[in-house]
């Protein structure tokens, strides 16, 4: 479903545990929530994107996936999320980058 309601979408993102995004912004926006995810890698910019922010070890290339990296890689993150603050262990990039491109647009 496409989700066109801010308040809709704020909504499911608030009460979610976990975001398996197929799409690059729906795992920005899990970064912004502060959401443990995994992203898709489907075309080379999800990949580029996480990369060149030191986030690889939260995607999986769509060519390359099958249903144990899946789980391995779902294990893990929900065991870093609980072991810690989630986003210390994203890198620092994070938080403050994404907060300030989310106020250009209030």
């Amino acid at each position: 479903a496409i989700l066109t309601d801010f308040n809709l979408l704020n909504d499911v993102f608030l009460s979610t545990d976990f975001i398996l995004a197929t799409r690059l912004h729906s795992a920005i926006l899990s970064i912004l929530y502060e959401k443990p995810f995994m992203a898709i890698s489907y075309q080379p910019k999800v990949k580029d994107y996480f990369y060149s922010h030191g986030l690889k070890g939260f995607i999986l290339d769509i060519e390359n996936i099958d249903s144990l990296d899946l789980n391995k890689k779902f294990k893990e993150i929900m065991s870093i999320s609980m072991e810690n603050n989630y986003l210390n262990d994203l890198s620092m990039f994070s938080k403050s980058k994404l907060q300030s491109i989310a106020e250009e647009f209030q």
